[in-house]
């Protein structure tokens, strides 16, 4: 089995703007993660065009 983190774990770092969704997957990496649960409470997936 394999474990992960959402993306809402640090909901509080996401919504004041210490952390962006790309630094909370490197967080869930850094702490030896290999999943994560994009959830998208405190970002937006759509903000970015060039993404899209």
């Amino acid at each position: 089995m394999e474990w992960g983190i959402s993306s809402y774990s640090p909901f509080r770092s996401l919504t004041s703007g210490e952390m962006t969704i790309l630094d909370v997957v490197e967080w869930i990496n850094g702490v030896g993660r290999e999943h994560v649960e994009i959830v998208p409470l405190g970002f937006q997936l759509d903000d970015n065009p060039e993404r899209r």
